[in-house]
């Protein structure tokens, strides 16, 4: 979008030449651009982290699964274990 004003700014230069008075359009979005190359960038990082996550994620993601029945079974377990000694008191 920026690219297409800057278009038609540079256009009206060219045919208007010295009638034409504002800014050059570069100048007055050069901070704008600069601000969303950097959140450009951000993004791609976060894009980046986010294809490690998931592909870590995914490579252990059956571990992950055995240690979490492991602890289910661990807790029920346990009260069981505890309901059985409430029952002999």
């Amino acid at each position: 979008m920026m690219d297409e004003e800057e278009r038609q700014d540079t256009q009206m230069r060219e045919r208007f030449t010295t009638k034409w008075t504002p800014k050059p359009s570069a100048e007055l979005t050069a901070q704008l651009r600069q601000e969303a190359d950097k959140y450009r960038g951000i993004m791609e990082n976060a894009v980046r982290a986010d294809a490690v996550v998931r592909e870590k994620y995914n490579a252990h993601r059956r571990n992950m699964d055995l240690l979490s029945k492991g602890e289910v079974r661990k807790k029920t377990t346990t009260q069981e274990g505890r309901e059985g000694d409430s029952e002999a008191c």
